[in-house]
């Protein structure tokens, strides 16, 4: 007889028998009770057995629907089997190579294909129909074990995997629950994958509580308006384009938490957010390492969460006093122990049960920090440091500029100029943006330029790629025509 052995599958089974006609998920016209889900992931369990798959193995998982892949990434957990999220038409081998099997419901490069496990719809469906075998497994996973492999965001260049263990998943899932406030009337609206950490501890979440998980492919408008959601997560990148297409009469929810992460929030937007669609905006900042390490308030200041210990450390990784910039480390319940792919990273990051950052911060109290930005945002002006990122917020304040990055070019000489990399929205010129830069940057740097770009260099998550951007922005000043200084020409300026 199968009986639910990890935290979310006995939650839904409690809520099953409590309320087994509630709505569990809602996927297009699709809606699946708890009752359903329940049976869903039992079947499963049973099913993925049957198919190979046994305790202490991984599995890649790529579904695209919702009311597929969910129930499919519980049964792997009940059975002990790690699962790793990867998304459709993705290139990066990794997700690939570091599984035992894959589960997807679309073709896979073909040196891999014969740990692919077809999950197409009709299969799918062909799987529920397993009968419910009446012997339970013997091997039991441990809390030690593996359940999520995550990747990181590859910001710096090198992206590394790490492994959630089951006890630190259910201890990240607990913790989403009380800082989201999720209780059994929440309506959690997907907008990102199941790879990004946060949008499944909250699917994983609003299942704990009772609430309803919902994914909608017509457009975030589509629905906000149809399935009348409480909560949303966004980077703040994308938060710009959701404001923007937002229509003229949209009506604001009466209730909307949006959670962010990734990056800081700058204050223009979260005042235009809490004016046009949320009624809470909850900030955050935590790593795929760490978990949540503090939440940031409107003053830009981060409460350090309870359970969690913040420090600073200076280049020696010696600790700091208070108001002293260095590296952010932290230590908690939370953390990882180390990264699965790169012995020499974990060596350099992961010490005497702290994890060491690549973030810039300052504790200004006991539990209170300043997080100031990551390490290479600082950009070394003749010997100035300045933190790129507020530069930035306050230039892509200006409603005409679509994004912005800033670099410090230098030659050959070891001389070099500042530059300012932005993208302009249409109908918008560079001669009008232009003085508003310059108020901006003078009071910093002298000389600089600024640079009309295409597009700026970012992650797949919207986190700037500053190691790329510095030739992204020279590339596109050296392939227009040189303009004398202090003249804009064509998208293009040049200041001496």
């Amino acid at each position: 007889m199968y009986f639910p052995r990890t935290p979310t599958a006995q939650q839904v089974r409690f809520h099953a028998l409590h309320r087994p006609e509630a709505v569990a998920l809602i996927d297009g016209d699709v809606r699946t009770t708890y009752a359903g889900l329940d049976r869903q992931i039992a079947i499963l369990w049973h099913a993925f057995q049957a198919l190979g798959l046994r305790n202490g193995e991984t599995a890649a998982v790529s579904l695209a629907h919702l009311h597929h892949e969910l129930p499919a990434l519980l049964a792997c957990e009940e059975l002990g089997v790690a699962t790793l999220s990867f998304g459709h038409g993705e290139d990066d081998v990794a997700p690939f190579a570091l599984a035992d099997h894959i589960l997807a419901d679309h073709p896979v490069p073909k040196r891999y294909a014969d740990k692919q496990r077809d999950l197409s719809p009709d299969a799918f469906q062909s799987l529920l129909k397993t009968p419910l075998d009446e012997d339970a497994p013997k091997d039991l996973p441990g809390p030690d074990e593996p359940a999520r492999i995550i990747r990181t965001s590859g910001t710096t260049g090198i992206q590394k995997a790490i492994a959630v263990s089951r006890e630190i998943l259910a201890r990240r899932i607990g913790h989403c629950r009380a800082n989201l406030s999720i209780t059994r009337t929440t309506r959690y609206l997907i907008t990102y994958p199941f790879s990004v950490a946060t949008s499944y501890h909250a699917a994983c979440a609003s299942l704990w509580a009772g609430g309803t998980v919902i994914k909608d492919r017509s457009s975030l408008v589509g629905g906000l308006t149809s399935h009348d959601p409480t909560l949303l997560i966004f980077l703040p990148r994308a938060l710009y384009g959701v404001l923007e297409t937002l229509p003229a009469d949209f009506a604001k929810p009466p209730f909307l938490v949006v959670r962010t992460l990734g990056a800081s929030l700058p204050p223009a937007i979260r005042e235009r957010l809490m004016e046009r669609l949320a009624t809470e905006v909850v900030e955050g900042y935590g790593t795929n390492e760490t978990g949540a390490i503090c939440e940031i308030n409107a003053r830009k200041v981060g409460m350090v969460i309870p359970g969690v210990e913040v420090g600073i450390v200076d280049q020696a990784g010696k600790p700091a006093g208070f108001g002293q910039l260095g590296l952010i480390r932290v230590r908690s319940r939370l953390v990882v122990d180390r990264y699965l792919d790169s012995a020499e990273t974990t060596e350099r990051h992961f010490k005497d049960g702290w994890f060491l950052t690549n973030d810039l911060g300052v504790m200004a109290g006991p539990r209170s920090l300043q997080l100031l930005g990551r390490a290479d945002d600082v950009v070394n002006i003749g010997g100035i440091k300045v933190m790129a990122p507020a530069l930035e917020e306050r230039i892509i304040a200006d409603a005409r500029i679509r994004d912005t990055g800033i670099a410090y070019l230098a030659d050959p000489t070891g001389n070099g100029i500042l530059s300012v990399g932005i993208v302009l929205k249409e109908g918008a010129a560079v001669e009008d943006v232009t003085p508003g830069i310059e108020e901006l940057i003078e009071p910093v740097c002298k000389s600089f330029r600024i640079v009309v770009l295409p597009a700026v260099p970012r992650t797949a998550f919207g986190k700037l790629q500053r190691h790329i951007l510095a030739n992204t922005i020279a590339e596109a000043f050296n392939a227009a025509k040189p303009v004398p200084a202090g003249k804009a020409k064509t998208g293009k300026r040049r200041k001496a």
